[in-house]
């Protein structure tokens, strides 16, 4: 009897265990397209309509969103790690000071991977202007 009860508990604990990492990564799939699509929207202006061609073929924006998915997709990962992170460390009063919504944080820090160059809307930043070794 114990050990069915044993044998019952385990699996029950793996099943468990395995459910919740299918749920706690999943990422939000409207958000990820809007955000693929915009991408390859702003690649082809950049490229030109015939260098974006040349790169993704005939049904460019449907070959430029297939193969950037992945990539977007691993940002909003990264990004939704690094908000639970945040708002872990800060607490709920000091995370929602920064940020208007957990959405919020999660389209920054996305944005900011897939587009590390750009500085401009940096709200970190913000608070660093009396640093004094700036």
């Amino acid at each position: 009897m114990k050990a069915r009860l044993a044998t019952l508990a385990g699996a029950c604990a793996l099943v468990l265990a395995l459910a919740i990492p299918a749920s706690a990564g999943a990422v939000d799939s409207r958000q990820v397209q809007k955000t693929t699509g915009a991408y390859c929207k702003s690649q082809k202006k950049a490229l030109g309509k015939k260098a974006f061609a040349k790169r993704y073929g005939k049904k460019g924006m449907k070959a430029c969103a297939k193969k950037q998915r992945k990539a977007v997709e691993a940002a909003f990962r990264q990004a939704e790690d690094d908000c639970q992170a945040e708002l872990a460390e800060f607490g709920e009063d000091e995370f929602y000071a920064e940020w208007e919504s957990f959405e919020e944080c999660v389209e920054w820090y996305a944005d900011d991977y897939l587009n590390p160059s750009d500085p401009s809307d940096d709200p970190i930043d913000d608070d660093e202007d009396d640093d004094p070794l700036v």
